[in-house]
């Protein structure tokens, strides 16, 4: 099939190492380029904002994909908004896991694809376009569930770091022995063989552009403020060590 991505930050560059394997593949970035004709399936990969739904459907009228993946970790509700104005076009919403290039390569071929489908023929055909590309694919309910799912997935490791970022501080203010701290919270769960998890955390800050904007946009739709107390927690962490802490 014909394939083109648009947006090669880290998403959209591992994508490309796999889709280029099975597809005829053209890429676009921020720098323009003359692209011909259309396409069987397209991928947005290019991050979230204000313009994203504008910028995704203008795409799609110069490229008139048959099939249209929006693979970005994008506000709730977004997919949708793009689906209803694109009657023939087969929409889903398909996040990636993975940090860089490499990882993200990783992720695609250990990860569970899920797929949050606009409709049952969207399904169908993004479900057999990833597995013939040899990815498991879980099928949604809808783009509503991947879009949460997705910002759900990094809050929760954000905010994980966010109580040890706290952690530390009681650590530093009370010059406790770190190891002996991390050690007893550990032990919960070797001891207990896995039964109950205490998985340790970095207590650094949290910078990138991923964890910390889904916080930002899952916040909008929950009264616990418990991700806004991350970000303060966050921002007082770069003041406080910096961007390469180490314990």
């Amino acid at each position: 099939m014909r394939v083109i991505i648009i947006g090669l930050g880290e998403v959209g560059s591992g994508l490309y190492e796999l889709v280029k394997q099975f597809h005829e593949t053209e890429t676009l970035d921020i720098k323009p380029k003359q692209i011909l004709g259309s396409f069987d399936v397209m991928h947005i990969c290019f991050s979230y904002n204000n313009e994203f739904v504008d910028n995704a459907l203008n795409y799609v009228k110069q490229f008139e994909p048959k099939l249209l993946l929006i693979e970005s970790t994008i506000r709730p509700g977004t997919t949708d908004a793009i689906a209803k104005k694109l009657p023939k076009t087969l929409v889903c919403h398909s996040p990636v896991r993975g940090r860089h290039k490499d990882t993200i390569l990783l992720g695609l071929k250990t990860y569970t694809k899920y797929v949050g489908p606009c409709s049952n023929e969207a399904a169908e055909r993004a479900k057999e376009y990833y597995q013939d590309m040899g990815l498991k694919v879980y099928v949604a309910k809808s783009p509503l569930e991947t879009e949460f799912a997705k910002l759900m997935n990094l809050s929760y490791y954000g905010t994980c770091i966010g109580i040890f970022q706290e952690f530390e501080r009681i650590i530093e203010k009370y010059n406790l022995k770190r190891d002996d701290i991390m050690n007893f919270v550990s032990s919960t769960q070797t001891d207990s063989k896995g039964k109950v998890p205490r998985p340790l955390y970095y207590g650094g800050y949290v910078g990138g552009h991923c964890v910390t904007p889904a916080m930002e946009k899952l916040q909008e739709f929950c009264e616990f403020q418990i991700f806004k107390e991350v970000l303060k927690s966050n921002e007082r962490r770069l003041k406080e060590v910096g961007e390469n802490w180490h314990p």
